[in-house]
């Protein structure tokens, strides 16, 4: 039996949620800098800070779904 198993069972969990505080930081990030930026070349307010999320979360949702795929031995192509 491998003895590491929690102990490396812990470490990815931390990581994990290291990363997804990191993800969340960024994407607060970029709707503060690049809204503005958007609002600056007539985009309207109302819909100028929904880009910086719709990006950000289109990335995750292309790593998260490659790592499913990937664990089922499936690949994007």
């Amino acid at each position: 039996m491998n003895t590491d198993a929690p102990r490396l069972e812990r470490t990815g969990k931390a990581i994990a949620g290291a990363t997804w505080v990191i993800a969340g930081v960024v994407m607060v990030y970029g709707v503060f800098t690049v809204t503005p930026s958007l609002i600056s070349q007539g985009i309207p307010a109302f819909s100028a800070w929904m880009l910086p999320p719709a990006v950000d979360a289109a990335l995750v949702l292309a790593l998260v779904g490659d790592r499913v795929l990937a664990q089922h031995g499936r690949s994007t192509g």
